[in-house]
């Protein structure tokens, strides 16, 4: 357990250092495969994180609401890898899949903890749902920055496949929303 701590750890200093453009970000990953596949912890501890933050913003009359938000969270998480891993022979960035995948599992678990922190606000009342309607943006903002860093860094620097995979992950994000709803009959 300490050791998966200090790496969680170690991924939120990589992090930061990736969005600050710190070229020394890639020493809080574990790009092994073993490190890759204990990054998949990241979203599976990010998602009572995100069924909290909905269930403060959205205030469910019913369970159906909070399973539908986990059904999403974990079609984005599995989901949106498993796509990549489809398209990265033919984009021709296969060689740095692996990376992408373990720090963007990593940033998840952060960007989520953003996401309850900010959904907070949405107890305050109609003034604090407008304040959380802006952090959301600027979170969105910041998910939409991350993610182009580790794409710039991980697959390729040539621009086309980094818009591909930021315009992909958030067209994912939209498609496992959508999916959850019909798939929890809403």
């Amino acid at each position: 357990m300490l050791a998966l701590t200090l790496e969680a750890r170690a991924a939120a200093t990589g992090i930061v250092r990736l969005v600050r453009g710190d070229p020394a970000w890639d020493h809080g990953f574990d790009f092994t495969t073993a490190g890759f596949v204990r990054s998949f912890i990241g979203p599976v501890l990010a998602l009572p994180l995100y069924v909290s933050a909905v269930a403060l913003v959205e205030h469910p009359s019913s369970d159906g609401v909070l399973w539908q938000a986990a059904l999403a969270h974990l079609l984005d998480a599995f989901g949106f890898p498993l796509l990549l891993a489809a398209i990265s022979g033919p984009m021709r960035f296969k060689a740095g899949y692996a990376a992408f995948v373990t720090v963007s599992n990593w940033a998840a678990l952060y960007l989520n903890v953003a996401l309850l922190a900010s959904s907070l606000f949405a107890l305050l009342g109609p003034s604090g749902e407008q304040a959380f309607s802006l952090c959301s943006l600027l979170l969105l903002c910041l998910s939409v920055l991350v993610t182009w860093r580790i794409a710039r860094e991980t697959l390729s620097h040539e621009l086309a496949p980094i818009v591909l995979v930021v315009v992909l992950s958030l067209a994912w994000g939209a498609f496992a929303d959508l999916g959850a709803q019909r798939l929890m009959g809403g």
